[in-house]
């Protein structure tokens, strides 16, 4: 585990420190590209927070919201290539398929220089 995961770690289970702060140090955690353990630990402590009735509700919110995004993150599909990528090749293929479309070119006859 990295110095900065350990030191969110810390803050997040130090009773000592304010409520939003651990919040914010397990946000942290989860926001990080943290080990999948120390996410399941940090998402554990989260939910204590919104199942606590001692907790303020914006404090329950703000774990709710945090475990949320977490999950969110974790069932998004990849992120998909640049639209505009391949654009030039799509656009000649159009173009071909487009040009076969058309009548065959018959050049216009006329008179011929010597």
């Amino acid at each position: 585990m990295s110095d900065t995961i350990g030191a969110l770690f810390g803050i997040m289970l130090d009773e000592g420190e304010y409520l939003s702060r651990r919040i914010e140090a397990a946000g942290g955690i989860l926001a990080f590209e943290s080990p999948d353990d120390a996410v399941e630990i940090a998402k554990s402590w989260l939910r204590g927070v919104f199942e606590d009735r001692t907790n303020s509700s914006r404090d329950k919110l703000r774990a709710i919201e945090l475990i949320k995004k977490a999950e969110d993150r974790k069932t998004a599909p990849p992120a998909t290539a640049n639209e505009m990528s391949g654009l030039a090749e799509r656009i000649r293929v159009a173009r071909l398929e487009y040009l076969k479309t058309l009548p065959p070119y018959d050049p216009p006859k006329g008179r011929r220089s010597s």
